[in-house]
């Protein structure tokens, strides 16, 4: 089994990292895990090289004499806001530093932490030290809670780029073995007259430390610190192991006060070790004046600005500040003679640079404090590049196409893209979340946007993620391809042979009016000439006894038109009565001779009914007649009277006037 110190020992090269603010080089990704049993389950704890917070991680368990019989136990990456929210409602450093761009209140605050993101990310990694919430935040921190079958375990994790792997470790967990965390030795209380410093042994096996104390009377111990005490240590050329002078100072004792101090290690899961056994600390009359606090540091593009707070006591000359380019040590004294103000300008800066500095305070007698904490410092560009020119915009279809000029700042990042309905108001959408090195853009809108302009503006950005003002405003407007809605028809009736169509208006701002079609067949014909302003239209050309399908459409200003209705089959019904365009009777021996003629193409026959006193009239056929003549026998010498009814094939007929014939003898 690794031992505890290996993970540590990755922990707090991350958060050194962190705290002095140097960049590691581009190098394979490593990742470290560590586990321990508890007594009651099993935690699991793994950290990344390069302190992303964005891959995803998969938790593999397997006995330990058999790594083939592995199960997944767990697959996590970082949470989504809205749950994060909720699970670390109580601690919003730490959602800031997990999600810059969903906290940040402004601009100007998410530029800044996007320009210190490797110290962002130090300090969250830091922070979940502490806290296991934050690590299971961050998909960090697991717990295996099923303590059934081999005692031995290993546990693996593989971290992933989406689908690709690119690291993987193991650990070794025994359930028959809880994990003992050690006790702090060793620990020495150095007595000043400004307070109490504290130093120990046995800091290798934390990644922090909380500092208790009590008074004489007291009977328990209260923690004092109100962040976790990190021990700093340095491994010199020779081997040896160089740390601060004191851990942690106790700045709140008065004179002739006494106290008890206890150390607690806190470990790589947040859990803290047992206490040390306890010491003494009073105030002692030291020569030295007592440690400044940490100066406060305003960087520039060129300067660095330092301030401090005067020291307290009698006697004090003056100060010393000292700069280095490690955190750990090489600091150099940059003031020639005491320092008699509080503040110093640095102009000796390079921008990207990380610089250290402290603080001491100098008295009468010649006699330096120890130095202040360390302060951080780099100067920083505050140049923003020049402002995109030549935008302009070409639409196609629903593609806006963005086009401008190339910003020749040296450390250009890229550009961002912002888009409005309205230009005057301070609502611009950043449609690029991470700068685009292309001086182009297609914004793909739907089509079905096309009623409003649209605004857009870009703007450049460099590599220290200053934003230059931004470019002019362009105006583009989407073609209207967006077709109205289809009309529905809600009745239709026939009349006279003309078939009359009704619908539902169609109410939209830019319509027109609308088409009516006649289908027969595979023939389809438009009948409106002109658009109808009105929902209704009257068909006086239908064919006559034929199956046609009627369909509707509504047309907008552009053109556009909508999707048709559902057709309406019809059969147009007949209602004209056949015309009658001869009837003749004439006698032919003992017959009377009927002969029809009419000029409706749909005519089937007709019937002939007889008559001798023009008043009572029979009919004679017993089948209706389709020939053009008819041959009726009636006794000869006798006169007669004729008519004739005529039928078409939608049963309309047509009578006609009577005729009178003499039979010869």
């Amino acid at each position: 089994m690794k031992t505890m110190m290996k993970t540590i020992g990755l922990s707090l090269l991350s958060v050194f990292v962190l705290l002095v603010g140097v960049a590691i080089a581009e190098e394979p990704l490593k990742i470290g895990i560590e586990g321990k049993f508890d007594g009651l389950q099993v935690q699991l704890r793994w950290m990344v090289s390069d302190k992303s917070i964005d891959y995803r991680y998969v938790v593999w368990r397997s006995p330990a004499d058999n790594l083939k019989q592995r199960k997944k136990i767990a697959e996590l990456s970082l949470l989504p806001y809205s749950e994060a929210k909720t699970r670390l409602a109580d601690n919003v450093a730490a959602l800031k530093l997990m999600y810059p761009f969903e906290t940040a209140e402004n601009r100007a605050e998410l530029n800044q932490s996007l320009a210190q993101d490797d110290n962002r990310l130090g300090m969250l990694l830091f922070v979940s030290t502490q806290d296991k919430q934050v690590a299971a935040a961050m998909g960090q921190y697991a717990v295996d809670s099923d303590l059934t079958g081999n005692a031995k375990r290993l546990y693996t994790v593989e971290v992933y780029n989406g689908s690709t792997l690119l690291a993987s470790d193991t650990c070794a967990v025994d359930l028959e073995k809880s994990t003992q965390l050690p006790i702090v030795w060793q620990v020495k209380a150095h007595m000043f007259k400004w307070g109490v410093g504290l130093k120990w042994q046995g800091y290798e096996a934390y990644t922090s430390f909380n500092i208790y104390r009590r008074g004489l009377l007291d009977k328990e111990f209260t923690q004092i610190n109100t962040v976790p005490i990190q021990v700093q240590s340095t491994v010199n050329p020779d081997g040896t192991i160089s740390v601060a002078p004191y851990f942690y100072t106790d700045t709140a004792i008065k004179e002739n006060q006494q106290f008890y101090y206890q150390i607690r290690g806190v470990d790589l899961f947040g859990d803290e070790g047992p206490s040390s056994v306890e010491v003494r600390g009073k105030i002692q009359v030291d020569p030295r004046p007592a440690p400044l606090s940490r100066p406060t540091l305003d960087a520039g593009e060129t300067t660095i600005k330092l301030s401090w707070q005067a020291a307290e006591g009698e006697g004090i000359v003056g100060y010393n500040l000292y700069r280095s380019l490690k955190h750990e040590g090489g600091y150099q004294k940059l003031n020639a003679a005491v320092l008699t103000q509080l503040n110093y300008t640095d102009l000796d800066v390079v921008v990207d640079t990380n610089y250290f500095y402290y603080i001491t305070a100098v008295n009468e007698g010649g006699f330096e404090s120890i130095p202040s904490l360390a302060a951080l410092g780099f100067a920083k560009d505050a140049t923003p590049p020049a402002v995109v020119a030549e935008l302009n915009a070409i639409v196609v279809e629903a593609n806006i196409n963005l086009s401008w000029t190339k910003v020749e700042d040296a450390d250009l990042q890229g550009y961002r893209v912002y888009r409005t309905m309205k230009p005057e108001s301070l609502d611009w959408v950043l449609l690029t979340q991470q700068p685009i090195a292309e001086v182009a853009f297609t914004d793909v809108l739907t089509k079905n946007l096309s009623r409003y302009p649209y605004y857009y503006r870009v703007t450049a950005v460099d590599t220290h993620h200053n934003e230059s003002a931004p470019s002019m405003v362009v105006k583009a407007q989407l073609p209207d391809v967006t077709a109205p809605q289809t009309p529905i028809l809600s009745d239709h009736t026939m009349k006279n042979e003309q078939v009359i169509l009704n619908w539902q208006p169609v109410t939209v701002y830019d319509f027109a009016g609308y088409n009516v079609y006649r289908s027969q067949g595979a023939s389809t014909q438009k009948l409106t000439a002109a658009l109808l302003p009105l929902p209704t239209f009257v068909d006086q050309t239908a064919p006559i006894g034929e199956k046609v399908s009627y369909s509707l459409t509504s047309v907008d200003f552009t053109g556009n038109e909508s999707a048709p209705t559902k057709p309406l089959n019809i059969t147009v019904t007949d209602a004209t009565a056949p015309r009658i365009t001869r009837f003749d009777v004439t006698s032919d021996g003992g017959f009377a001779v009927l002969t029809v003629e009419s000029a409706d193409k749909d005519m089937v026959g007709f019937d002939v009914f007889r008559s001798q006193n023009n008043r009572d009239y029979v009919k004679v056929n017993r089948r209706r007649i389709k020939e053009a003549s008819y041959r009726d026998q009636v006794l000869k010498g006798k006169r007669y009277f004729y008519k004739i009814v005529v039928w078409d094939r939608a049963a309309n007929q047509t009578q006609s006037v009577s005729k009178e014939v003499k039979i010869a003898k």
